[in-house]
């Protein structure tokens, strides 16, 4: 858990798998208003994305949440890219008990 003055939200440092449109993510760390991820995939400041996150050891069964985000910084970090974006939108869906996404 992390906190910096400014933020609106606490952070949660965390890794979890991120499905983009065109390839996929690893979270470092999210909150209830903004995300960061490490990708191979291209982004730029001020880009809009979607993208989704798939909690199957959630309490009470597995839940998917789709997102829409605005790119607020994107970092060269050794070949890979880190993506912080801002949250404008999301919905959870209750997924089947076994069913992977």
């Amino acid at each position: 858990m992390s906190s910096v003055p400014g933020r609106q939200e606490e952070r949660f440092d965390t890794s979890v798998a991120v499905r983009l449109e065109r390839g996929g993510a690893v979270t470092r760390n999210v909150s209830a208003n903004g995300i960061y991820f490490v990708t191979d995939v291209a982004f730029q400041a001020g880009a809009t994305v979607t993208f989704t996150l798939d909690f199957q050891n959630f309490p009470g069964g597995p839940i998917q949440v789709n997102c829409l985000a605005r790119i607020v910084r994107v970092e060269e970090q050794g070949g890979k890219r880190g993506v912080a974006a801002a949250i404008q939108n999301f919905e959870f869906h209750r997924l089947p008990i076994g069913r992977q996404p």
